[in-house]
């Protein structure tokens, strides 16, 4: 099956993304992820792309490289968690952080504000046109699912449960990703010092 347009879309976005970063900032927005707990490289591509709405998730042959020369410089280790490589911040890494506070700042900015393409645009409606029919595919699917196995009262709660456990962690997604509006929007900190280095991570 060839590609959709959607799909041309995606790669040419990744592109311009790619494209519109200084040398290092990944390898530093890697740092900052990190810094706010432990992932797996499927959740740092998911968090890429969240923090960005959507304008910017690196390909895993981009992120899987960079992860592996912060490994081997100290600054992440990597553990296995049940088949999957969990990476963690080292103490060497929170001191690149801190070292590097500005410029860290400076990159995580260019990754979270980057200007969406008018095809990255087109690809955002279309998701949240995707997501649409997704919803609308489960609620049918879960409703006709559960009419078809005449399930008793007991089984329904069970449902009902889960899928509040599921509405509520979309709903703090929504809420984190307001939240980092609202932070992004408020005037830089100014506390910082401004003699730190620019070499790279």
């Amino acid at each position: 099956m060839g590609k959709s347009r959607a799909d041309g879309d995606a790669v040419g976005d990744e592109a311009a993304a790619g494209a519109s970063l200084q040398k290092g900032d990944l390898r530093l927005f890697l740092l900052y992820l990190l810094s706010e707990g432990a992932r797996h490289g499927y959740q740092l591509l998911k968090d890429i792309e969240y923090k960005t709405g959507g304008a910017y998730r690196p390909s895993p042959g981009m992120l899987y490289p960079n992860l592996a020369a912060l490994e081997e410089a100290g600054y992440i280790k990597a553990e296995e968690d049940e088949g999957r490589r969990v990476y963690y911040l080292t103490k060497a890494g929170r001191g690149v952080l801190a070292h590097k506070r500005r410029r860290v700042r400076e990159a995580v900015k260019r990754v979270e504000h980057r200007q969406l393409t008018p095809s990255e645009r087109r690809r955002s409606r279309a998701l949240v046109a995707e997501l649409e029919e997704d919803l609308a595919d489960f609620s049918r699917s879960v409703s006709r699912r559960a009419r078809h196995l005449n399930l008793d009262s007991q089984a329904l709660r069970h449902i009902r449960r889960a899928l509040e456990r599921a509405r509520l962690d979309v709903m703090e997604a929504i809420e984190e990703l307001e939240e980092l509006s609202a932070r992004n929007s408020s005037p830089d900190d100014k506390s910082a010092g401004s003699g730190d280095s620019t070499g790279e991570a």
